[in-house]
């Protein structure tokens, strides 16, 4: 696995920007090597992005199969994970 390449720039700012136990984990992971912990959390962000649409999706068709079932069994639609108006 290969792990994104970060300038020296960029690490400091990230360290600077995120707080420790933010990158707890992460520290945790790479036995408190900062330069590895960063990649680490670079490399999770870039994993999360690339699902993020994918696992929207799903949310949103198991959403609307609960309201079809909802509606063909008569049942209240509380079941379902419908986001509640502010």
């Amino acid at each position: 696995m290969k792990f994104p390449a970060i300038d020296a720039n960029s690490l400091s700012d990230m360290a600077a920007t995120l707080t420790r136990p933010r990158l707890s984990k992460y520290l945790h992971a790479s036995k408190n090597n900062l330069q590895q912990a960063l990649r680490l959390y670079v490399f999770n962000t870039k994993i999360s992005a690339a699902v993020m649409t994918e696992l929207h999706i799903m949310n949103l068709s198991f959403t609307l199969i609960c309201l079809v079932l909802t509606r063909i069994f008569s049942m209240p639609a509380v079941y379902c994970a419908l986001p509640r108006p502010m």
